[in-house]
């Protein structure tokens, strides 16, 4: 629906640049007729007639204001033509977003049915660290590209600073037994 008025719109655009136009060349060819008529006035040996230099400059005054008068109507046409334009192209952009979105939340419902194994990955990581996991890990909640790329940060970070869980049952405890759980 957007995509059409869009078109609409920038078909408006192109029609209102191409009648500015031919009103820039009526306008110019009203000029030359103009100076032609007092050229040929002139040029027969009569003195113009005042009366009738006036009747031609008032009639040809009266067509350029209307001249004037439709272009810049046009001209207010043209700029809230692009405004819309401007608009669509911002809800366009909008609605777009919010289909990818939708999708990702769809994609996400569409996982949890398989939360076994959504529940092993996110386990196995947590016992060996193994970056190689979070991309799968982002896939399966569907994390969008600003969530991916927090999370992969977020993940080189711990993993230099070592701050990741390990497992309790690799290190004995005080009294030399091993332990199930994870450390911090």
């Amino acid at each position: 629906m957007n995509k059409k008025k869009i078109k609409t719109v920038e078909g408006q655009i192109l029609r209102l640049t191409i009648l500015q136009k031919d009103l820039d060349l009526k306008e110019q060819n009203l000029k030359k007729s103009r100076e032609r008529f007092l050229e040929r006035l002139q040029a027969a040996g009569d003195k113009p007639n005042s009366t009738l230099l006036e009747l031609a400059n008032l009639q040809a005054k009266k067509e350029i204001e209307l001249l004037q008068g439709k272009v810049e109507e046009q001209y207010r046409m043209l700029i809230e033509n692009e405004n819309i334009l401007d608009l669509l192209q911002v809800q366009t952009k909008l609605l777009k977003g919010e289909i990818r979105n939708y999708e990702r939340h769809a994609k996400r419902e569409e996982n949890y049915k398989n939360l076994e194994y959504m529940k092993n990955i996110i386990f196995k990581y947590l016992q060996t660290n193994n970056e190689q996991l979070i991309p799968v890990i982002c896939n399966l909640l569907q994390f969008s590209p600003n969530e991916n790329n927090l999370v992969r940060a977020n993940s080189r970070t711990l993993n230099k600073t070592g701050a990741l869980l390990t497992p309790r049952s690799q290190t004995p405890d005080s009294n030399g037994k091993r332990s199930t759980g994870f450390w911090v």
